[in-house]
């Protein structure tokens, strides 16, 4: 009796009698037929039955052990890339150089490799390890993962933006701060709190466009050196050229010794209209040699799977983006040329918002562009246009610059980005993500 009470009753040495049973008795029923069968007499083992067959849940340490190889992984591929797009977009700008020598390409490798690359890495890898080890961590203590988690993580990372040159900080810190409001702004649309204003991408571009212009022409102090330097090279100018024509003409009310000087020979000696027309092809050779690492990096990121899937396709399409952005570069430098020239030569002098005007109408190309690259570029231009913005308050003495206050604001913007819905990104913004940070960086 105490054995047939303890066989109904009991649901450890039940399974332990169904078990015995079903070893004397297996040529007649099978194992998983004896217990189904027992079970449907005895309620009681029903549960036992079913417990057998749920897969166990992997155990804490092993899970955190995933998740560290995963956080040195993810670290180490940022590290990598970052550190050969930033020698790679060096060593472009060295092969820009005429007469380059052998010990002057060295000395760039050299360069790069010791300061810029190497801190461009180590920034972009320790921004993940940090992030990652935070969320982990939070994840882990309270059991959960949640937008608020994610945010804390974002911000803990963001002060990693230390670990990079001071020059970089604030043009990645304004960078991050457009993204971080075009993706709330996206969010508030989406949950109704703001209205849809069309063309507000193009529209930004248009006007950071003309502010840059206006500033090259006519201020290039406020613009950094090295942008300003690749402006002069990508229009094919010289700041002797605009220092002789806009920047003199415009003292001329000053000084009435000053005369109108034509666009010849200061911007190019053949008329406006011929230079323009033989310019164009030659500026889509010099943009293409800029957009194609750009593209590359695109494809390497978010379309790898595409490739292998679909190589010929996919790379049309690529080689068809190179085309279509270095277009969009070549109108853009080309309409601003001609309409300085023609705004000069019409009025036989020079105003002070030619330069505005110029970039207003070359601003006009952007609609020449992938509409899925525009956030892109008007957030690099936007960027540019808000630190030519800020250095002008700050030569006026009216903002004064607080020491780590990019850090600040990369932080608060990557917080802002990494705790929003991944249904209020764009694909490729959560394809560029889920890249660096990992699948599950958004929720």
């Amino acid at each position: 009796m105490d054995r047939i009470y303890s066989a109904i009753f009991s649901k450890t040495q039940s399974l332990n009698t169904l078990q015995s049973l079903g070893k004397k008795k297996n040529e007649r029923f099978p194992n998983d037929s004896t217990k189904i069968a027992c079970s449907s007499r005895n309620p009681l083992l029903l549960s036992t039955v079913h417990d057998t067959h749920t897969v166990a849940p992997d155990e804490p340490p092993i899970l955190l052990q995933n998740e560290i190889l995963q956080l040195f992984k993810y670290s180490a591929r940022a590290t990598s890339i970052s550190f050969g797009v930033k020698l790679l977009s060096s060593l472009l700008v060295a092969a820009h150089r005429p007469r380059l020598r052998r010990d002057v390409w060295m000395d760039e490798i050299h360069h790069f490799i010791d300061k810029d690359a190497l801190r461009f890495g180590a920034f972009m890898g320790s921004l993940v390890a940090v992030f990652r080890a935070t969320e982990i961590i939070l994840r882990r203590c309270r059991g959960e993962r949640t937008r608020m988690h994610l945010a804390i993580a974002g911000f803990t990372a963001g002060w990693t933006l230390l670990l990079d040159s001071t020059t970089s900080r604030s043009s990645i810190a304004l960078y991050t701060f457009i993204r971080m409001l075009h993706v709330m702004g996206r969010e508030f649309i989406a949950k109704g709190l703001l209205c849809r204003f069309p063309h507000l991408t193009e529209i930004l571009f248009i006007v950071s466009n003309a502010l840059i212009i206006q500033t090259a022409v006519i201020q290039p102090s406020l613009l950094p050196a090295t942008y300003y330097h690749w402006i002069l090279k990508r229009t094919a100018l010289t700041d002797h050229g605009f220092g002789n024509t806009d920047r003199d003409q415009l003292l001329a009310h000053k000084r009435p010794d000053i005369v109108f000087r034509p666009c010849q020979p200061h911007y190019h000696k053949e008329s406006c209209v011929t230079y323009a027309c033989k310019d164009f092809i030659f500026e889509i050779g010099r943009a293409s040699r800029m957009y194609a690492p750009v593209h590359l990096i695109l494809l390497s990121v978010s379309g790898r799977g595409k490739l292998y899937q679909r190589p010929i396709s996919t790379l049309f399409r690529f080689l068809r983006a190179i085309l279509w952005s270095s277009t969009f570069l070549s109108s853009n430098t080309i309409l601003t040329k001609l309409s300085i020239c023609a705004i000069r030569n019409s009025m036989q002098r020079d105003i002070e918002i030619e330069g505005v005007i110029g970039g207003i109408i070359a601003g006009l190309s952007i609609f020449m562009e992938c509409e899925k690259h525009r956030s892109f570029l008007m957030s690099y231009c936007l960027s540019k246009a808000l630190s030519i913005c800020w250095k002008m308050l700050e030569r006026r003495k009216i903002v004064h610059y607080i020491r780590h206050s990019e850090a600040l604001m990369f932080s608060i913007s990557l917080a802002l980005i990494m705790s929003t819905s991944a249904a209020h990104m764009k694909p490729t913004h959560r394809k560029i993500l889920s890249f660096f940070f990992g699948p599950k960086c958004i929720l």
